[in-house]
């Protein structure tokens, strides 16, 4: 929950009174949900009653900093506010807790003018370890004369690297690697799911069918995508889907040579570290071919894991892939497959760390006798390139077990609508499919919704490891 109030209390006695309530609200917003977080931005300054930015860690705005999990500046901030921020919080204090902001239309930035520059300020933030909180990223849609020049401007802002547009690097420049995150029910089951969604799309697919042929917006729909993306070998396509607006794109180039390629045809996705302790792990995910691969070559679905012996000091003694080969499909095509863990000795764990797409090229030419030489033709191409997309991935150790819906709850409202809800199992559901009078109403990431008195409702649930249960059609 945001609130973004940005004026003074005409009676004076509630600004002396807010530091408290700010503590107080973050006392209980702790004890309540454990990993909340009460953030301040750099506005108000309570002991004046009035707005007056600061653009860092002050004596006047140091009440909100210290009562706050986090705290957001302002934008106008020069070198100066940075060393003074270090002066006065400390490098750890700057660490843990401080955001510097950076406005995306430069609107008084002292450093780069924003848009396309906007890492020239986030270089000079790297070099006082300072966190960075952006603002109005939007900028990339609102200049936009047409969708595909927000494409490309949404590309060169968020993963182009330093190029000439970008002289300041873009923002995945400074975004140290790190490992992606897992969702764990309450019995500690580890579950991944991604349909590579970006929370927008030209229409919607479930199971590959279209269900919405228009555009939409969905922040809630969001879902994990690959840290690094490049239009030269994996990139999100809009233009097809398995499940939500878009799907991974794949596009590998291979040369016509026979020297050690292997690092080139590896394409890592998602990094874990994450301990399975259970004996298998359920691997599923969609796939299209979109061109023929050469005689004897595929590409496969790895996941990756280590092994770890833990007596006295903890070691990793082995590594391994678990691999799944994938056929020449040009239709979507869904894959189930329990894969078993390797045998462990005495305190030994396995360490599931990653899931990657590899291109096995053609080994038949492995058993020639090294005197042989290989020429190509004069007119052959120097490469191929061979293209696959993947609509969604999941991984997990126990099936999601969740029941269709069947049963609505009705609350009438004014001007006779009807406010519907039903059973919000979070922990196994993503979203929840609404379809009104026969027709896809909305997708909801919240178990309710509002019909009129005549409506004829089916709800579908999509659940945490991508699969969907079709729910019963009820009349309000």
């Amino acid at each position: 929950m945001v609130y973004n109030t940005e004026s003074h209390f005409t009676a004076s006695n509630n600004s002396k009174n807010l530091i408290y309530f700010t503590e107080a609200l973050k006392s209980k917003l702790h004890s309540n949900i454990p990993d909340s977080k009460v953030v301040w931005y750099d506005s108000f300054i309570s002991s004046e009653n009035r707005i007056r930015y600061q653009n860092g860690v002050t004596e006047l705005n140091y009440p909100h900093f210290d009562s706050s999990d986090l705290f957001f500046t302002n934008y106008w901030w020069d070198e100066n506010n940075l060393k003074s921020n270090v002066s006065k919080i400390g490098f750890e204090g700057v660490k843990r807790k401080l955001f510097v902001g950076i406005d995306i239309w430069g609107r008084g930035s002292k450093v780069g003018n924003g848009g396309f520059e906007t890492g020239l300020a986030m270089d000079l933030l790297r070099q006082y370890s300072s966190n960075i909180a952006l603002f109005a990223p939007a900028w990339t849609y609102e200049t936009a004369q047409s969708q595909e020049e927000f494409l490309n401007n949404d590309q060169t802002f968020w993963k182009n690297g330093v190029t000439n547009e970008t002289p300041g690097g873009s923002v995945a420049t400074f975004i140290q690697p790190r490992l992606t995150p897992v969702f764990t029910d309450s019995n500690g089951i580890f579950k991944f799911y991604t349909n590579f969604n970006q929370g927008e799309g030209k229409g919607f697919r479930i199971e590959g069918k279209s269900i919405f042929d228009d555009f939409w917006v969905n922040g809630s729909l969001q879902s994990y995508i690959p840290a690094i993306l490049s239009k030269e070998y994996v990139e999100i396509n809009k233009s097809d889907a398995f499940n939500g607006g878009s799907s991974l794109k794949i596009i590998h180039k291979t040369t016509k040579t026979f020297e050690d390629s292997s690092s080139k045809n590896l394409y890592k996705l998602f990094q874990f570290d994450q301990e399975i302790i259970q004996d298998f792990v359920e691997l599923s995910f969609s796939y299209k071919s979109i061109t023929e691969l050469p005689k004897n070559s595929l590409f496969q679905i790895e996941l990756t894991y280590y092994i770890e012996r833990r007596y006295k000091t903890i070691s990793k003694v082995r590594e391994g892939v678990l691999a799944v080969p994938l056929s020449t499909k040009h239709q979507w095509k869904q894959i189930n497959v329990s894969l078993a863990k390797p045998r462990l000795f005495q305190r030994e764990h396995f360490i599931l760390s990653g899931v990657q797409l590899r291109f096995v090229p053609d080994k038949s030419l492995d058993s020639l006798d090294s005197s042989w030489v290989m020429i190509p033709k004069l007119n052959s191409k120097t490469h191929e390139i061979y293209e696959l997309l993947l609509g969604d991935l999941s991984i997990q150790t126990i099936e999601s077990k969740t029941n269709p819906i069947s049963f609505i709850s009705k609350r009438e409202v004014k001007g006779g609508e009807v406010v519907i809800t039903w059973n919000d199992d979070y922990e196994n559901v993503l979203y929840w499919l609404v379809y009104v009078n026969g027709k896809l109403e909305t997708v909801s990431a919240s178990a309710s919704w509002v019909l009129n008195k005549t409506d004829r409702v089916r709800i579908d649930v999509f659940t945490r490891d991508g699969k969907v249960l079709k729910g019963s059609n009820l009349f309000v």
